[in-house]
């Protein structure tokens, strides 16, 4: 009996006092956390109903403390996006524009070679149209090399890339271009100079040097491709006689579409553009210096394979 009654008081006393306070103190931390997430469910409505094209930052004044960072971070994330898409529009922008113009020359040309009745006319006029398709490729194939490695994290492949014989092998392809010109390439340096890195892109990086070397130089001169070995680097050095780049605009060069306003040759503006980012990704640098005989010689410093 005194056990039972022990248990009755220790129930009255103790156990139902406690029973009853539970749903009261459940009440309290339901309305406190409500009240307290408030700030971040408006932040998570106004985060569901923004435009996808809306890429201005988050400001809440009354965000909890816990959740600042993450909105901070979200703040970064959504300017860097701002950054991508404006640099996205700027170069469909300009791509559009490079395009319309060889495409207005070709429509032109073609209404000629239709109408006109004498056939050196006609002749002249599809010279010309296979001349604007030959530039309206060449820009369109740019515009896709860099397009890929724009999206480009990392390289496809590393491999011990010979640049002496990769550099040969440049100067096959473009052989006719130089002949036209009456250009002789030549190659010297070191023969054994090796740099880890993707074959394809660096043909292009080359590619690219030699093919501006060969527009730009005068009828009959020579362009020449020197690779240095050194403890510290290996340099791929690419040289012409033309009229150089003045010191001010060796920054501008490397920009996308961009053209010196006294250029003879009609280039796409890619190709430095190009080989900046092929040499990023193989953790090179580029540097345009000017030839004591004249002209421009354009070097590229990759790191060796094994340094030090």
């Amino acid at each position: 009996e005194i056990r039972e009654e022990l248990a009755c008081y220790l129930a009255e006393s103790l156990i139902f006092p406690v029973l009853l306070s539970v749903p009261p103190l459940l009440l309290i931390v339901w309305f406190a956390l409500s009240r307290g997430l408030q700030p971040l469910l408006r932040l998570v409505r106004e985060i569901k109903r923004r435009d996808p094209q809306d890429l201005t930052p988050l400001y809440f004044s009354q965000v909890p403390l816990e959740v600042t960072p993450l909105v901070g971070a979200l703040n970064t994330l959504l300017q860097r996006l701002d950054k991508a898409m404006e640099g996205e529009r700027a170069f469909t922008g300009d791509a559009a524009h490079e395009l319309r113009t060889p495409l207005a020359g070709l429509r032109v040309q073609a209404q000629v070679a239709l109408r006109t009745t004498d056939d050196e006319i006609r002749r002249k006029a599809l010279d010309q149209i296979i001349a604007g398709v030959d530039q309206a490729g060449h820009l369109v194939e740019q515009l896709l090399t860099l397009s890929r490695l724009d999206a480009a994290k990392t390289l496809p492949c590393q491999e011990p890339v010979n640049l002496y014989r990769a550099a040969l092998s440049v100067a096959r392809d473009l052989e006719r271009l130089a002949q036209k010109r009456s250009i002789l390439i030549h190659i010297h340096g070191a023969e054994d100079g090796e740099v880890l890195g993707d074959p394809g892109h660096l043909g292009i990086l080359i590619r690219n040097l030699l093919d501006n070397a060969i527009r730009y130089s005068p009828s009959g001169e020579e362009v020449s491709v020197e690779v240095i070995t050194t403890a510290a680097d290996i340099r791929l050095m690419v040289g012409d006689h033309g009229q150089g780049i003045a010191e001010s605009q060796h920054d501008e060069v490397f920009l996308r579409f961009h053209r010196l306003a006294d250029a003879q040759s009609k280039g796409s503006g890619l190709g430095l553009s190009i080989v900046r980012r092929i040499a990023e990704l193989h953790g090179a640098g580029v540097r345009l210096l000017d030839r004591p005989e004249g002209g421009l010689l354009v070097e590229v410093r990759f790191p060796p394979i094994n340094p030090g």
